[in-house]
């Protein structure tokens, strides 16, 4: 709409909900928003005006920093969680978590020996997918197997 100026400006409620990459924000400028305004409700910006840039660009920059900054503290927090053993995420087919501990699911389990055999005995990753199916074998989290979820149950180590 801005291309075909159909449209002087562009409303949104708060710029980090746009994007918090600066190098996004750089382009949108570059592109959209030299002839067109840009203007944030929460945060009071009207890039029509030089303050309202510098404050974009200011904005901008803590933006991009929070999200760097949630992204460090995240991992910082998953690394401290497997240095004591703790499972991080969830867990693949042929497990479960229980009271905080990841243990094996049988009927999972006979199903990766199931899916084992088939490749070994040169069936496609699809026709093992569609052979699951056909049995009313559903996947982790209830749904219809595909070739690639076929291919992770393979390649993945049981302990």
């Amino acid at each position: 709409m801005l291309d075909s100026g159909e449209a002087d400006a562009v409303i949104i409620f708060k710029l980090d909900r746009l994007t918090r990459d600066v190098s996004d924000w750089n382009y949108l400028i570059k592109n959209y928003f030299t002839d067109n305004a840009l203007l944030s409700v929460s945060d009071q910006i009207d890039t029509r005006t030089a303050a309202g840039r510098l404050c974009l660009n200011v904005l901008m920059s803590v933006a991009q920093w929070k999200r760097e900054a949630i992204g460090e503290r995240t991992s910082t927090a998953l690394r401290q969680k497997q240095s004591q053993g703790e499972h991080v995420g969830s867990p693949a087919y042929g497990y479960e978590m229980v009271n905080k501990k990841l243990v094996k699911v049988a009927s999972e389990l006979e199903v990766i020996a199931f899916v084992k055999q088939m490749s070994d005995d040169g069936f496609t990753l699809t026709a093992i997918a569609n052979e699951l199916n056909e049995q009313g074998i559903k996947t982790k989290r209830g749904g219809k197997w595909q070739a690639v979820q076929v291919s992770r149950v393979i390649n993945r180590e049981v302990a």
